[in-house]
């Protein structure tokens, strides 16, 4: 069974969908306790992590599939006030422990969704540097058969290539 752990998992929309596609949930993180709890209640990783994901070791889990991110979108949400917004939000520059993430457990694949806003060169550049394979697409769920206009920024990683043409329209 592929393996999978969750950065940002809140309760685990992320989470959920690779629960369903047969993948079993190592580890949940997240800074808020209710959330993780929930989190293990409705999915049942293995491992829950309430803290800062800036402490976490994550190469106890090396050998992992996948690593699936949904990072804070405050920084980067046009509902945020524009002054709080980027660098001046706390939560600005969190997407970037993925990449640490991922150079402690170096995962077949990486996943990471955000709000339309966030702009994800650096993330991209970093993952590029690592060794992997990436695309970015700005997904409209609708476009999959979803019944929602959200639309959000999914970095789809993987190590050795072949990331070029994972989004395809069904």
């Amino acid at each position: 069974m592929p393996s999978a752990i969750d950065l940002f998992s809140g309760v685990g929309g992320l989470g959920l969908g690779f629960k369903l596609a047969g993948f079993s949930i190592e580890a949940a993180v997240d800074v808020d306790l209710r959330r993780v709890m929930a989190y293990k209640r409705n999915i049942g990783p293995r491992r829950v992590v309430s803290g800062d994901v800036r402490r976490v070791d994550f190469s106890a889990y090396k050998g992992v599939d996948v690593i699936i991110a949904g990072p804070p979108c405050r920084p980067y949400s046009i509902a945020t006030p524009r002054s709080r917004r980027g660098v001046n939000h706390p939560e600005y520059g969190l997407d970037f422990e993925v990449l640490r993430a991922v150079n402690q457990v170096k995962p077949s694949a990486v996943i990471v969704e955000e709000v339309p806003n966030w702009r994800p060169e650096a993330l991209v550049k970093g993952l590029v540097g690592l060794g992997y394979s990436v695309a970015y697409r700005l997904v409209a769920f609708a476009d999959y058969g979803i019944p929602t206009m959200r639309r959000r920024g999914i970095v789809v990683a993987l190590r050795g290539g072949g990331a070029k043409n994972v989004f395809m329209r069904l």
